[in-house]
């Protein structure tokens, strides 16, 4: 019986719930993890076992498993887009108090967990730790420190790891379809929440990181500055990382290195290493790096950038 072959890592877990599915489970589970890690994507195919009417396996054909993900009577799933309000927990308390249609067990994924209202969690309680025979309830959270204390107490716990760099690559190569090399600079960016869902934005910023690197001794000290003014403003950070990681790249060329992250700009990134000298670059880019290290105190990332430009940018032109 083949399960979750649409899912990437979480091998471990994977192996817990495919025992779980098979044993006509009732009561309440936490799928806790990062960000981006396919918490809700494995809730959902849970769900599909646990009401399937036959082999619940990938391939299955029964009735449920062809009706599932097209309203089907028996499953629910609140708070996918927005915070979890009163209004939701009304619909799943009413969706709670019928019995199954199609399938044998009913399912309910409540999704972003920890943007539940006080209120809508108290009024959900006493149905999460009395669920009537046949009820599952999927809670799904990146932030479980949020999540109500007594909601969080009546749960029974999965915890989701990051994935792997390679995962992260394998996920953005075969199933958002981007092309491998695109894919490898992305799986760079593996510790960041929102990778999948913004990709293009990455790979926007990563090219005009390249733009600003490899056009640094053709720009002026003030035409960089206003360069830095075309970056969104929530975006410097990401920006900023992209910047290094092309400098980075660079150096590695430089220093007679094969192996880098921008290998689909290898021609390009060639011809830059060979107008650079080592120290200054090497200098600016610590420099660079430092002031990137302050995002977390939110920090003006506009000005920080301007500020090592202002100080160092000679260092990045200076020609060969």
């Amino acid at each position: 019986m083949k399960q979750y072959s649409s899912v990437t890592g979480h091998q471990t877990l994977r192996i817990a719930l495919s025992k779980l599915t098979t044993a006509d489970p009732t009561g309440t589970y936490l799928f806790s993890g990062p960000a981006g890690v396919g918490k809700r994507t494995v809730a959902f195919e849970t769900a599909r076992y646990i009401l399937c009417n036959g082999s619940r396996s990938d391939d299955c054909e029964c009735a449920s498993c062809k009706r599932f993900g097209k309203n089907h009577p028996d499953f629910l799933c609140i708070g996918q887009k927005d915070r979890v309000k009163v209004d939701d927990v009304d619909r799943l308390l009413e969706f709670s108090s019928v019995s199954p249609f199609l399938s044998s067990r009913k399912v309910a994924v409540i999704d972003n967990a920890d943007t539940m209202t006080w209120e809508a969690g108290n009024r959900l309680l006493k149905t999460l730790e009395e669920p009537s025979a046949g009820f599952v309830y999927v809670v799904v959270s990146s932030n479980p420190s949020s999540v109500i204390p007594t909601v969080l107490g009546r749960c029974v716990k999965f915890v989701f790891s990051p994935l792997s760099q390679e995962e992260v690559i394998d996920v953005i190569w075969k199933k958002l379809g981007f092309d491998l090399p695109k894919a490898r600079v992305l799986g760079w960016m593996a510790g960041s929440s929102d990778v999948f869902s913004r990709a293009g934005i990455y790979l926007k910023y990563r090219d005009m990181a390249v733009d600003f690197v490899t056009g640094a001794k053709e720009r002026s000290l003030l035409d960089a500055l206003d360069y830095v003014d075309k970056v969104e403003y929530g975006d410097m950070k990401v920006f900023m990382d992209m910047v290094v990681m092309v400098m980075t790249d660079v150096l590695l060329i430089k220093s007679g290195v094969s192996d880098i992250v921008n290998a689909d700009l290898r021609d390009t990134l060639t011809k830059t290493a060979g107008t650079i000298l080592i120290n200054p670059y090497v200098v600016f880019l610590a420099h660079l790096t430092q002031a990137g290290r302050y995002s977390y105190l939110n920090v003006n990332l506009n000005l920080s950038l301007k500020n090592v430009l202002l100080k160092s940018y000679h260092l990045l032109a200076r020609k060969v």
